[in-house]
């Protein structure tokens, strides 16, 4: 494609030489746009009296005709046509172009436990200079999917509309859910862009699935000249992908530096909170939530299933459904609330976006092998057999 600017300078040559009659300037005028686009715009020549069939030769300025009648000006005027033509034809091809370009967006893939350390991340983007609209988070309200949208058909449109750079937010968690590996799975097949930043004590061997492990990611809990030097490199990298403006040192190192500390403290807290969690679950959460726990740990899949439909509402773990179906609204709260208690302790985790699947975590199964124990569960046994009559 030739050059607009290129095209505008020689339009604006034409029209001075015309607009000055210069009949000796449109000669070489003529000559020169002959040479520039003879092999760029088909039919240049066409309709030119200095072309005619009838000539005497050539010079290496072009050709010579010996028709006493040849008008420079006139074909001077013939070739800014063909010129504003085709710079016509090419300013639409970029229109075009322009127009079906997809838009550039970060992506972040998460786990939905993870949300305290991916809401300092996304702070962390906002401070490089990513504005909402260049940012994709589910967890986080703003970046989120919109009021009245299907959830899958909307993180379909950002995969296949988007030009996304994915940014995976790795741990157990992340592992732990269907959601996050359909979306590496998607990633993958699609060939985008992506960086992954491993959370606090997940470590690279733990990689798996279709990201890279020997690919170079940011390790939040790495050595602070390691994990400094990492976040620079991601900075500067969306900066020049996404054309933002550029940062001071001293801005930026604030802002760094200020992640840096946040993601420590928040790491502090929730390993604390495990702890406690670790001890203090299998005798805080009820009965019923304690052997439906069990029940789904015991299950190959890990998973509980809660469907509502018109005839009721299930909550499956393995063979058994909990729900008794002539129990009304009150055995419906009963076991919808279970499965809240069991989420909200952290023991299980949505395994969909539309939460219909939950999977036990890793603290759940330690709690589900002590509920077990104390129970004494056989799992061949129904599971009314050890619950408390509500």
């Amino acid at each position: 494609m030739i050059a607009i600017e290129t095209l505008q300078r020689y339009i604006t040559l034409c029209d001075n030489v015309i607009c000055n009659n210069d009949s000796s300037g449109a000669e070489t005028l003529e000559n020169e746009i002959i040479s520039v686009f003879d092999n760029e715009i088909n039919g240049i020549r066409g309709g030119l009296s200095n072309y005619s069939p009838c000539f005497l030769g050539s010079t290496p300025y072009g050709t010579v005709s010996d028709n006493i009648d040849v008008d420079f000006l006139k074909d001077i005027a013939l070739l800014k046509s063909k010129l504003q033509a085709e710079l016509e034809k090419n300013q639409n091809d970029k229109s075009i172009s322009v127009s079906d370009k997809k838009p550039k967006k970060v992506f972040i893939s998460h786990a939905t436990n993870d949300k305290p350390f991916v809401q300092l991340i996304v702070n962390l983007l906002e401070d490089i200079g990513l504005s909402e609209t260049e940012i994709v988070c589910s967890s986080i309200p703003g970046y989120g999917i919109p009021l009245g949208k299907d959830i899958y058909d909307w993180l379909s449109e950002q995969f296949q509309n988007c030009d996304l750079h994915i940014i995976f937010i790795l741990s157990d968690n992340y592992y732990n859910s269907v959601a996050c590996l359909n979306e590496m799975g998607a990633a993958w097949v699609l060939k985008q862009k992506y960086d992954t930043v491993l959370l606090p004590e997940f470590d690279f061997p733990q990689i798996k699935g279709a990201i890279n492990p020997q690919q170079i990611g940011i390790k939040l809990d790495s050595d602070c000249t390691e994990l400094n030097q990492r976040l620079n490199e991601l900075k500067d990298s969306l900066i020049d992908e996404f054309e933002l403006q550029s940062l001071s040192a001293a801005k930026w190192e604030r802002h760094r530096n200020e992640f840096v500390n946040k993601i420590a403290s928040v790491s502090e807290e929730i390993c604390d909170d495990e702890t406690s969690n670790d001890s203090k679950s299998q005798s805080s959460i009820s009965t019923d939530a304690a052997v439906l726990l069990a029940y789904a740990a015991n299950d190959e899949s890990g998973r509980i299933i809660m469907v509502s439909t018109l005839g009721g509402l299930s909550v499956c773990a393995g063979k058994w459904n909990f729900v008794d179906a002539n129990g009304g609204a009150r055995e419906n709260a009963r076991w919808s609330g279970a499965v809240d208690e069991l989420e909200n302790y952290g023991l299980i985790e949505a395994g969909s976006y539309k939460r219909q699947v939950f999977l036990v975590t890793h603290i759940g199964y330690q709690v589900a092998d002590e509920v077990k124990k104390k129970l004494e569960i056989d799992f061949n046994n129904s599971p009314d057999q050890y619950l408390v009559e509500n």
